[in-house]
Order: structure tokens, then sequence, then C-alpha cells
């Protein structure tokens, strides 16, 4: 029998113990210092209401954490290990817990909302997706927006063209910000980059990856081409109640053991010839174990590192114990609002872009059962609003001083309930009545580990910085019997979320089964983004990586490509002055091959006129058929450049 201890209860460590609670041959403890289980996932009462760490959501890519989910039975006392390894039947599984939500509602100050089709699924569906994005735009002229669109789309290009397991190679080293070239793109492109990204996959454009940004950021769409997959799902109750108590009864069921408090709160590791020898607990006693996993955020993670001297003993820690927490991580605080009137918005997600502390938010009332909703109505509350603070240490758009405090300097969860409070009555619903009423509000709670005398975060999120991928640790560490199972270890989820956190537990799991019992059933890891990339994309990296394999290197082909780049923006210089000249001129122009023809778009003769050029350039990118690339794409710009020319000296052009 293989003692395994498992130092962290949150959906990590919980999945390492389901794993191998499972199978045979293992005898499992779990340690956690909190009351309660589930982490950053766990839900929070206050005075009996609940609260969560903001919203709860699930998207359709989340294969780990609802291949767990379908392996909990809603009633833990008919568990057998067989049944918690190959799963129940859907309506039997706490995954009958999850709900699909179709659209977010995004508020702007001073309008009605946009209602967001997530995820398209036919062409229809896809003209109502890209509308919900209009507004990104808004207050751009065509040219601009065409610019922007043209430098965005070959940038992606760029990425997605990359096979996936050279992403990070190439790409990690750079923040999204820095890929798209942002210091170039107008005011209100740059302002957005500020603030979605950061509200929709817990990430900074400007401190993140692009790695780690855009992989997520296709991942997130994947149910559009895997019709298998769902769109986003929201649980039907409070977390703990209908996911995290049911899970570890069920662990509890299997023989899992729990340590919490005093004996769940690792103070030091202690290494002796290579390997873990024993944790000592802040209780006083001394854990021994033959495999010992640290499930832990990375906050209190660092503070057992540098404790123990994990640095002098494993390479890897030495990045954790170095790390710095301030300007490495970031939060997304949940903050509660509870209501003596109903809120009336939509089932699904809200989005609050140009509101300083970035909020997002879920009306919990729409979307909860009825036996989670009932006994709150009977306590007077019939509204609760979820939400996440994203932007708590800086005013996003800059101003000097910002309009409202900034989070991190409150010194009251009064105070920032009365700021929240304050950003969402600026908004109103479709109808022109108001979001939400201050007087309505009979109640509050924020996110417990949040300290605001302090400004201590327990369980802030790894934003994961451009560069850090090689950095960051592996599941096996190279101390004996150590591994480490958290959202910030190299997992194929790449982001601080739950997926993120299961993917890891899993990788530590499989890592403990093959060492120690061979013979037991595997534990499945899914490589996320190449097994739901579009089938289509790797026709593209295909060609793309023969045109790397042409030109001799990465950099060059990425020359190739912003060759085409300057080539568009010569185009649209040449689009500005056909916009001024006479238009008895432009009737009868041809210019550098381009025929321009009366009664068609100017626009959409000079879009198509590069296109082709373009093509003539790309379409012999394939094996062994790209003799002379650089010549072809500089015709291309040196075309663009003749209209430009050409162009600007007509009567009433301009350059």
């Amino acid at each position: 029998m293989t003692r395994v201890r498992i130092f962290g209860g949150g959906v990590a460590g919980l999945t390492v113990a389901h794993e191998l609670a499972c199978r045979d041959g293992f005898e499992v403890i779990v340690h956690e210092p909190r009351p309660a289980f589930g982490g950053k996932a766990r839900s929070q009462l206050s005075g009996g209401l609940p609260g969560e760490h903001g919203f709860r959501f699930f998207p359709g890519w989340y294969l780990h954490v609802t291949d767990i989910m379908r392996r909990i039975p809603r009633q833990a006392g008919a568990t057998t290990r067989e049944q918690a390894l190959r799963g129940y039947p859907e309506a039997a599984s706490v995954a009958s817990r999850l709900r699909e939500v179709r659209s977010t509602l995004t508020f702007h100050r001073g309008r009605a909302p946009d209602s967001f089709l997530q995820i398209p699924r036919s062409i229809c569906e896809f003209g109502e997706f890209v509308r919900g994005f209009e507004w990104l735009a808004a207050g751009l002229r065509a040219s601009e927006r065409l610019r922007v669109l043209k430098r965005v789309a070959l940038k992606l290009f760029l990425f997605y063209s990359t096979p996936p397991w050279l992403r990070a190679e190439r790409f990690d080293r750079l923040s999204l910000a820095e890929l798209l070239g942002a210091a170039s793109l107008p005011e209100p492109v740059q302002e957005s980059l500020k603030t979605v990204p950061r509200a929709l996959v817990a990430m900074d454009a400007y401190d993140g990856s692009a790695h780690t940004f855009l992989n997520t950021s296709l991942l997130n769409l994947a149910p559009a081409w895997r019709s298998e997959l769902p769109r986003d799902r929201v649980l039907r109750g409070p977390t703990s109640s209908t996911w995290i108590e049911p899970w570890v009864d069920t662990l509890r069921a299997l023989g899992v053991r729990f340590e919490q408090g005093d004996a769940g709160q690792a103070e030091r590791v202690l290494v002796r010839d290579g390997r873990v020898a024993a944790v000592l607990t802040r209780s006083g006693a001394r854990c021994e174990a033959d495999v010992t996993v640290l499930a832990m955020p990375v906050g209190p993670l660092q503070e057992l590192v540098r404790a123990s001297g994990l640095a002098d003993h494993g390479e890897e820690f030495g990045p954790i114990a170095r790390l710095d927490l301030a300007e490495q991580t970031s939060e997304m605080v949940g903050l509660q609002l509870y209501f003596d009137e109903p809120l009336t918005t939509q089932p699904g997600h809200l989005f609050f872009p140009d509101s300083q502390y970035g909020l997002t938010a879920i009306s919990q009332l729409e979307v909860w059962d009825d036996e989670f909703v009932a006994p709150l109505v009977q306590r007077g509350v019939r509204g609760v609003l979820s939400i996440d603070i994203t932007q708590w240490r800086s005013d996003p758009f800059g101003h000097t001083p910002p309009r409202f405090k900034l989070p991190i300097d409150v010194s009251s969860g009064e105070e920032l309930k009365a700021l929240v409070v304050e950003q969402l009555r600026e908004y109103r619903l479709a109808s022109g009545a108001p979001l939400l009423r201050a007087e309505r509000v009979v109640g509050y709670h924020v996110d417990d580990d949040i300290d605001l005398a302090s400004e201590q975060n327990r369980s802030a999120l790894l934003v994961h910085p451009p560069g850090t991928w090689a950095r960051r640790p592996l599941a096996q560490s190279s101390i004996g019997g150590l591994l480490l199972a958290s959202d910030f270890t190299k997992n194929p989820a790449d982001l601080a979320t739950m997926e993120g956190a299961c993917s890891a537990g899993k990788l530590a799991a499989r890592a403990i089964v093959e060492a120690r019992a061979p013979g037991a059933p595997e534990v499945r890891v899914h490589e996320l983004v190449e097994e739901l990339e579009p089938p289509w994309l790797k026709v593209q990296q295909h060609g793309f990586e023969s045109l790397v394999q042409a030109l001799g290197s990465f950099e060059r082909a990425e020359r190739a490509v912003d060759l085409l780049l300057d080539a568009g923006d010569e185009a649209l210089a040449a689009l500005r002055a056909l916009e001024q000249a006479p238009s008895r001129l432009a009737r009868s122009l041809h210019v550098g091959g381009l025929a321009l023809v009366p009664g068609v778009s100017l626009l959409g003769q000079l879009r198509n006129g590069l296109a082709e050029l373009g093509s003539r350039a790309l379409r012999r990118v394939r094996p062994g058929a790209y003799p002379s690339p650089r010549a072809d794409v500089e015709r291309v710009a040196a075309q663009a450049q003749r209209v430009a020319s050409a162009v600007s000296s007509l009567p009433g052009g301009s350059g």
C-alpha cells in the first residue's frame, strides 16, 4: 500500500485524491488548513447566505473538470470504486448540475446593453457573434477599422499557423499587446486590450503571455466546430452544494482521510538524501508518506518553499522562491450583492468593459434551481449578483486621479461594496430601467481570501507573464517523492482556472500511478489545444512550416508576413488618397495595374486587388514549391507603394 499525502484540498488536490482513491493500492490523506474544501472554487457562507469566489462558469473545453464531475454521484451513499473510475449516468452525476448559457450581456454607460453570442454554430449565428464585437470598433473610421482588422488578422495567422508544440518557444516571450503592436493601434482599441482579456480569460494583455492568451481564446471557441462540446455552462446552485461537498463525500466513501485546521497546514518540508523525509504541520505533527503532493496556491507554496529551503534541493523551486507576487499575480476578487427584489437581466454572463474595476457578473437566482432559491426567498433575498473585480491595483483607463478609489486602497468591505454599487448604478437594462437600485441591497459578501487591511490575497492568480513557461515546474519535481499539482504548473490548460488545477492534478496522479501502480488503469490527460483545434488549422500549419523551412528560419517567415502587413499599410494610404480624389478622375484611373471600375466600391476593389497580390505570393506555400517567396512578397509591397505614390499626386488628393 502506497501512502500519499496531499497538502491542499482545492480542485487540484481533490483531483489527485480522486484518481488515486478509485485505483487499488493507495492510502490517501488530504491536508487542508481551511474549514471548507474546494480552494478558490469553494462557496463561502456569509450569515448563512452563499457567496462565491466570483461567478463560476465551465467552458466547453473544460474536459478534465467535467470528466471528474461525471464520476461524482449526486448521492455519495452508493459510491463504488469502479463507478468513481468509469463514471455515472449523466442524470445521476453532479455533471447534471450544469446548465448551458448562450450569451453574454455587455453593458456600456449611456446606452442599452448588447447581447453577445458566445459560441456561433451556424452562418446566422456567426453574424450574431461578429455583431457582438461591434462596440470594440465604435468611434473608428472605416480605414482605421480595416487597419486594425488587417494587423490583428495577420498576427493571428502567424500564431495559429505555428503548430501548438512550437508556440511556447516562439510566442511566450511576448505579451499579447506586444504581439499585436498595441502601441500603434487606435486609443479605443488599446483601452479594450486593457479590460476585455482580463475579464474574459483572467489575463492581462499587457502583462500576460500571448501564447497563453491566444491558445485559451481558441479553446473558448472550440464548441463552434466541435458540436459534441457544449457552450459555456454554469452551476444550478452554490458551488460547494452542487459539486464540492458531494465530491468530498464520495472521497470519504472511497476511504480518503482528511486533516483540517492546524493539522492541515504544512509548515516545513524535510528533505534527506534527495527525498522527502516528512512534512511538519502547524499542529506539530510529523507527517511521513511514500509520496507527498503540494497542491497549493502559488502564494502559500512560496512561503513553504522558502521556509523549507527547497530551492537548495531542486532547481525548479528557485523561480518559485524568487517570484515577485505583487508583479506577477493578479486578483479576480469575488463580491456578492444580495437584494430584496429580483434582478431581471438574463440567465448568463454580464460584462461591464468600461467599468473602472473591470466588473463581470452573473445574476445567480436566474440560473439556480428552486431548491437553492426558495430558502433565500424565505429570508427576504430575491436577487443575488455574483461579481468578479478584475482591476484591483490600477485604473485601466489611466485616469489621474481615478474616478473611484482603487480596490487595493479600500479599507473595508462596506467601502468596497459601496464603490462597486456606485459603478453598477450607471448601467441600464434594455427597458431603460436601472440595472440595480442601491437602496434594495440588503447584504454583501467579500471573498474570504482577501484581507483588505493588510492588502493580502491568499488565492491570487498567476497571470502567466511573458517568458515564464520555460521556468514553470512540471508535476514531477527533482526531489524524490515530491510532486506539484497547482494551476501555475505546466499543464494542458495553461491558465489559472479550475481546468488548469484539475489537469495539473491529473498529471500528478498519472505520474504516481505510473511509478507505483503500473498495472492500474491509466490516468487520462488531454492535450487540449492539439485535440480541440479545428482540422483546417493543421493544413494551414503544414503550409506555414513549409514556408519556414524554405526560408530557413521562423524569423524570416515572420518577416515575409510582416512585408504583407507593410503592403497593407501602403494600400490603406492609397485608400485614403482615393477617397479624396475627384470622382471624374477616379472613374477612369488605372494605376499600378489596378483598374478602378465605375460603380464598384474603391475599398472593395483595393481589398480584392491586395488579396489577389497576396495570394500570388502565398499560393505556392507547400513542401518543396517555394523558390522565391521574398521576391513575391516584396512585389506586393512595391505595387501598393506605386498605387499610393501615384494617387497622392492627383489634383485634390493627399498622401
